[in-house]
C-alpha cells in the first residue's frame, strides 16, 4: 500500500478536532420547540478505566462521552437555549425599582443677587419709613441726640434684618425620589415574535451542528481504528516473514556446515530476516501512533492505556459487510438523515424568520406604562407622597433615512444565500454518497482479488521452497516468492481493512451511522 492511503486515517482523524471546532460557528440565534433544555455537563475526567480489549462500538461510545472537541460543541447547544430563553423574555413586562439622590446648585448670579437684595432691602425700607415716623413721633424739636437714640435701635434691627435675609438665601437645592415603573411591549409589527421564532430554529440548528459533530467524530475513529488494525496486520505479516526467514536461515546453515550449503545462501537469508524485522519495527510505529490518535479521540490519555491493551480482531471474510443499497435508496437515507443538511434547513427557515423581524420596522410600536413613585426634598417617604401613572404610548417611525429598507434588503439576501447553500449542500451528499458506493464496490472486487491471489502467491513460494530444499530451485527464487508473498498478503490486508472502512464511510455518507433522534444526549 502507498503511504499516501497508508496515512489518510491517521490525517483525517488528527483534522476531526478542528473541524469539530469550527462547525456550528455559523449559528447566532436559537430552535426547535423545546420548552426546555436538558442541562448537559461536559466531562472533565475519565468516567472509567480503558477495557484490555478494545473493540470499534466501544470505542465509539467512549469518543461520544469524552471527546473534548464534542464537548466544546456541546456547549453550544445551553448557549442556544439561553438565547431562545432571551427572545422569549420579550412577551412580558419589565419591572424596574428606582430609587435617587439629586443635589442642585444654583447659578451663582442668581444667588449673588438675591444676598444682596437681602442685604440692602431692610434699609431701603428703612429709609422709605424713617421721615414719616420721626414726624408723627414729635422728634422734630428733640435735637439729635434725642433722634439717635431712636435711629440707632432702628439701624440695628434692619442689620439684623439682613443678616437673616442673608443666611436664608440658599445656593443649592436636594430632592429624593423612589418608585416602581413597569413597561410591557404590547405590539411592534410582530418583531419579537419573529425573533423568538428565529432562536428556536437557530438552537436547532446547533443541535444539527453537534450532531453532525457526533457524526464526522464517529468517522474519524472509525478511520483511526481501522488504520491500526491495519498496522496490526502489517505486524502479523512481519513476524511471518521473521520466521519464515529464520527457519530457512537454520537451514542454510546446517546444510553448510554439512559441505551441501554456500555462504551466500545464508548470507541471503540473514539479509532477508533483517528486512523482515525493519518492516516489523516500522509497523510497531504505525500501530503505536494510530492508538495515540485513537486514544486522543475518545477522549483519553495514552497513560490510561491498561497493562497488554489491544484492539478486538477483525471480522472474518464470511462476517465483512457484502451487501449495499441501490444508489438512490442511499441518496434518499442521506438527504433524510443528515444533520448537516437538517442544520442548513433550519439556517434557511431562521433567515427567513429574520426578514419579519427586519419588517416589523415598518409598524407602529405600542407599549404600556405603569408607575408608582415620588420626588421629596427629604429623606422619608410616606404612603401619602406617592403619585401613580398610567399611561399608553404609540411610536411610528416616519422616515428613517432608508435604514428599515436596507435591513430588510440585507435579511432577503441574508435567506437567497441560505437557500443556495442548502442547494449547494444537497448537491455535496449526493455527491458523497456516489463516492461512497464507487469505493466500496471497488473495495470488494479489490478483497476477492486479493485473496485469490494472496492464495496463489501462497502455493507458488511454498512450492519454490520445496524446490529449494531438494537443490532444484536457486535462492533467489526464495527470496523472490516470499517477497511476493509477503506484498500480497499486505494488499490482502488492505483491502479487507478498506472494505471495513469503505462500508463505515458509506454509513456515515447516509447518516446511518447517528440517525437523528438516537444519541444519548437527544433522547
Amino acid at each position: 500500500m502507498t503511504t499516501c492511503s497508508k496515512w489518510k486515517g491517521y490525517v483525517a482523524a488528527l483534522l476531526f478536532l478542528a473541524s469539530a471546532m469550527a462547525s456550528g460557528d455559523d449559528v447566532v440565534d436559537g430552535n426547535r420547540n423545546r420548552e426546555s433544555t436538558q442541562p448537559i455537563t461536559g466531562a472533565t475526567e475519565s468516567s472509567s478505566a480503558l477495557p484490555p480489549v478494545l473493540d470499534l462500538d466501544l470505542a465509539k461510545a467512549i469518543a461520544l462521552a469524552e471527546n473534548p472537541g464534542l464537548e466544546t460543541v456541546r456547549t453550544r447547544l445551553d448557549q442556544a437555549a439561553a438565547r431562545v430563553r432571551q427572545a422569549r423574555s420579550g412577551y412580558f413586562p419589565t419591572v424596574e425599582i428606582s430609587t435617587g439622590y439629586n443635589r442642585t446648585y444654583l447659578p451663582s448670579g442668581d444667588v449673588d443677587d438675591a444676598k444682596r437684595e437681602a442685604t440692602i432691602g431692610p434699609f431701603r425700607g428703612l429709609a422709605q419709613q424713617l421721615p414719616r415716623t420721626l414726624q408723627f413721633a414729635g422728634f422734630g424739636d428733640a435735637g439729635f441726640t434725642g433722634i439717635g437714640r431712636f435711629i440707632l435701635p432702628q439701624v440695628g434691627g434692619a442689620a439684623f434684618n439682613a443678616w437673616q435675609g442673608r443666611q436664608a438665601v440658599i445656593d443649592r437645592t436636594s430632592s429624593y425620589r423612589a418608585g416602581i415603573t413597569a413597561r410591557w411591549l404590547l405590539f411592534d409589527g410582530f418583531g419579537r415574535e419573529q425573533r423568538h421564532r428565529a432562536a428556536r430554529l437557530g438552537e436547532g440548528e446547533t443541535e444539527a451542528a453537534y450532531r453532525d459533530a457526533e457524526r464526522q467524530l464517529l468517522n474519524a475513529v472509525a478511520r483511526s481504528y481501522y488504520f491500526a488494525q491495519l498496522a496490526r496486520e502489517e505486524i502479523r505479516i512481519a513476524e511471518s516473514d521473521i520466521t519464515f526467514n529464520e527457519r530457512l536461515l537454520e537451514e542454510a546453515q546446517a546444510r553448510r556446515r554439512e559441505g551441501v550449503g554456500s555462504l551466500s545462501d545464508e548470507l541471503g537469508f540473514e539479509v532477508r530476516l533483517n528486512a523482515a524485522r525493519a518492516a516489523l519495527i516500522n509497523a510497531n510505529q504505525d500501530l503505536e501512533l494510530a492508538v495515540i490518535t485513537l486514544i486522543e479521540l475518545i477522549g483519553r490519555e495514552p497513560r490510561e492505556r491498561p497493562e497488554g491493551f489491544e484492539l478486538a480482531p477483525l471480522p472474518a471474510d464470511e462476517e465483512l459487510p457484502d451487501e449495499a443499497p441501490d444508489a438512490e435508496t442511499a441518496v434518499e437515507a442521506a438527504l433524510a438523515q443528515r444533520p448537516d443538511l437538517e442544520g442548513r434547513e433550519y439556517a434557511l427557515e431562521r433567515a427567513g424568520a429574520n426578514v419579519g423581524a427586519s419588517r416589523s420596522a415598518y409598524y407602529p410600536r405600542v407599549s404600556a406604562q405603569l408607575s408608582h413613585d415620588a420626588v421629596r426634598d427629604r429623606q422619608s417617604f410616606s404612603s401619602d407622597d406617592f403619585a401613580t401613572s398610567i399611561g399608553v404610548d404609540v411610536t411610528y417611525e416616519i422616515f428613517a433615512g432608508g435604514r428599515n429598507r436596507a435591513e430588510v434588503a440585507e435579511a432577503r439576501a441574508a435567506e437567497q444565500e441560505a437557500r443556495w447553500r442548502k442547494r449547494e449542500s444537497e448537491l455535496a451528499v449526493r455527491a458523497e454518497v456516489q463516492e461512497r458506493l464507487t469505493e466500496l464496490g471497488a473495495a470488494w472486487e479489490n478483497l476477492e482479488l486479493q485473496q485469490a491471489n494472496a492464495e496463489l502467491v501462497r502455493r507458488n513460494r511454498d512450492l519454490v521452497v520445496r524446490g529449494f530444499e531438494v537443490g532444484q530451485e536457486p535462492l533467489v527464487r526464495v527470496t523472490e516468492a516470499q517477497r511476493d508473498l509477503v506484498e500480497a498478503d499486505g494488499r490482502y490486508a488492505f483491502a479487507r481493512v478498506s472494505v471495513l472502512q469503505a462500508w463505515h464511510d458509506l454509513q456515515a455518507a447516509t447518516g446511518a451511522d447517528l440517525a437523528p433522534g438516537e444519541t444519548e444526549d437527544s433522547e
